[in-house]
């Protein structure tokens, strides 16, 4: 009789010492979630000392072992006696994961993994908020501690307007992975119109590693059904250093995208990774432009100016120089002030004797926007002499006031100019001329021949014809 009460005496207070237990871990996971209250004013403390946008974050939640979560995190411009407050982009929810071991150690939270779901914005909202704080957001990013974490957006979806393009929309997933100053990361873009299929997307698959003010880039591979590239370089305070190639097939017909087929254990792989997984690198479309041996040199210190100090690459085993400078905008036209000059190895050694285009240089001054450029622009052709058959020319000079260049029904290239000054030297004679209101069209379906056809003021008259560019002679 006696052991069966003292039985259960000790049932009874097993099960108060466990409901004090339960009742402890709650009043502390409660403590836990109010002091996690206070988050809010250190985030938008961190944040306000890089951006005057201001950080919202509705409610902070901490859940056992090692997660917290953040609800309905915003990015808003504060508004003005003239203007309201805008919203710059939403985050439904975050998912922060930090490592239980230093915090057993050292009492200190450190972040493992954020995790960032539906990520949502305009498009010339966000478009604006990066052009305007270009410079603040890239050291915002060199100042993060440097420590080991997981970083992935499964979805960030900008709104397109018909103003921008739309309607429809543009989506995008990163997943970044930084471990002992090594960085790892992959992601995709693409964009779908309203009531069209979705476009075939970008992606993209890059390693480094950190340095002090910057990153060194190992590879960086871009890759579409119709392009791929792969750089490699350095991004130290401002100035980008690169080295690479590209193919691209210019003759690609669009088509609705399909997602790829994943069986059950690719599936199952996904979900435990968290991600899905990197896109397979090193795959070649067929092609028809290849640019080889690239070496850059761009200066982004002034961003959204950038200065092209050089740039060299080899078109098709011709090589090409650039250099000169672009204002960026995803608003405005796009500033260009560029000098382009090439020498045709190819035809130089050509055992064609009628092809002895020797060298071309053209400068550009105007604006690009839409697959349009506009401004004025000068071109400079240079001329061998092989055999006594060869073109009498020497050298073609014009330069080129009033420039529309459109590229809108590609491969058929449009171009009208307000006027031409045209200038020919041959071997005995010089010759100089204007032609008022050229225009012009170029069709490059065929990948082995071109056709022309242009018309002009020309003195009291006009003049107009057709040009026929065998390419397959080359």
């Amino acid at each position: 009789m006696n052991s069966l009460r003292r039985s259960r005496t000790k049932r009874r207070s097993r099960l108060f010492l466990s409901g004090v237990i339960v009742l402890v871990l709650l009043v502390a996971l409660v403590a836990v979630n109010i002091a996690l209250g206070f988050l809010k004013d250190t985030l938008r403390t961190i944040t306000g000392a890089y951006f005057t946008q201001r950080v919202t974050v509705e409610n902070i939640l901490y859940l056992p072992p090692n997660f917290i979560f953040l609800k309905d995190v915003s990015l808003t411009e504060p508004g003005t006696r003239t203007q309201p407050e805008k919203r710059i982009l939403t985050m439904p929810l975050v998912m922060v994961k930090f490592s239980l071991l230093k915090f057993a150690r050292s009492g200190r939270v450190q972040v493992t993994d954020i995790c960032a779901y539906s990520i949502h914005s305009q498009y010339a909202v966000f478009r604006d908020f990066v052009r305007d704080n270009a410079k603040q957001i890239v050291k915002f990013l060199l100042d993060l501690p440097r420590q080991d974490v997981r970083f992935m957006t499964r979805s960030l979806r900008l709104e397109l307007a018909p103003e921008n393009g739309g309607p429809g929309r543009v989506d995008s997933t990163l997943f970044v992975k930084i471990k002992n100053e090594t960085v790892f990361g992959y992601g995709s873009i693409s964009k779908t119109l309203q009531d069209q299929a979705p476009a075939i997307p970008v992606d993209y698959v890059f390693n480094g590693f950190l340095v002090k003010d910057g990153i060194s880039l190992e590879s960086l591979e871009i890759m579409r059904e119709n392009f791929y590239a792969k750089l490699w370089g350095s991004l130290h305070g401002g100035m980008v250093r690169t080295q690479g190639f590209a193919f691209i097939n210019t003759f690609f017909e669009e088509h609705a995208y399909v997602e790829p087929y994943l069986t059950f254990q690719e599936r199952a792989e996904n979900f435990l990774r968290g991600f899905p997984a990197p896109p397979a690198t090193g795959v070649m479309p067929k092609v028809d432009l290849f640019i080889l041996d690239i070496e850059s040199q761009l200066d982004f210190r002034e961003f959204p100016r950038v200065d092209i100090q050089s740039l060299k690459f080899s078109l098709n085993n011709n090589p090409v120089t650039l250099a000169g400078s672009v204002v960026m905008s995803w608003k405005d036209p796009i500033k260009l002030d560029l000098d382009i000059s090439s020498r045709f190895t190819r035809l130089k050694d050509s055992a064609q004797e009628d092809l002895n285009l020797k060298r071309l240089d053209v400068k550009l001054d105007g604006y690009f926007k839409d697959k349009v450029y506009t401004g004025d622009a000068s071109v400079q052709f240079e001329f061998l002499k092989k055999v006594k058959s060869s073109t009498p020319i020497d050298a073609v000079s014009t330069k080129l006031s009033g420039v529309n260049l459109s590229f809108v029904h590609y491969p058929r290239v449009t171009a009208s100019v307000r006027l031409a000054d045209l200038y020919c030297r041959t071997d005995s004679n010089e010759y100089s001329f204007l032609l008022p209101y050229l225009s012009a069209a170029v069709d490059l379906g065929d990948p082995k021949v071109k056709f022309a056809q242009f018309y002009s003021g020309f003195c009291d008259g006009s003049i107009t014809g057709r040009a026929r560019l065998d390419m397959s002679r080359t």
